[in-house]
């Protein structure tokens, strides 16, 4: 394990690139979407014995807390990406684990505009996060992911699409 994980995980998705605008099919209801999670792809981490992902939100509205998107854990160290999907409350996702988002429900909960309406851009980031071990925990908060998570951490990578 290193000591200070590195980014180096290279993130990449088939529905926005680095930095770009995250398609209306991928944000919530609400705002006129289908609340379908991206696509997720990510480079080979050879130690890794499995992944976690976190996605959230880095600009929330009126608040110096990240509005958690998405939770995933029990990602198998044999899988590589994440294919697109309507957005589902089990606990199950392909066998991955889904942990809460911050409404409290379990799986994704594409970008919504909150107070600021669409006069900001936000900015949301997929992280994916190689691990040198396997969490099998269900119903996790991000917090308690990033417990387990604590000192097993091998690698990192990202990528960021913006919306509105």
């Amino acid at each position: 394990m290193a000591a200070d994980p590195s980014n180096s995980i290279v993130v990449v998705s088939g529905d926005f690139r680095n930095g770009g605008q995250i398609p209306l099919k991928y944000v919530c209801r609400t705002m006129g979407g289908d609340n379908y999670n991206p696509s997720i792809a990510w480079s080979e981490v050879p130690d890794a014995e499995s992944y976690a992902l976190v996605a959230y939100n880095k600009d929330p509205d009126g608040s110096s807390k990240f509005e958690i998107i998405w939770v995933l854990s029990f990602i198998p160290s044999s899988v590589r990406s994440i294919d697109s999907y309507v957005s589902s409350k089990l606990s199950r996702l392909n066998g991955m684990i889904q942990g809460r988002n911050h409404t409290g429900d379990r799986g994704y909960q594409g970008p919504c505009v909150g107070k600021l309406g669409f006069k900001q851009s936000r900015r949301y980031v997929f992280q994916i996060i190689a691990l040198d071990t396997i969490i099998t925990e269900e119903n996790l908060s991000v917090d308690r992911l990033n417990s387990l998570m604590d000192g097993h951490i091998i690698e990192k990578g990202m990528i960021m699409g913006r919306f509105p």
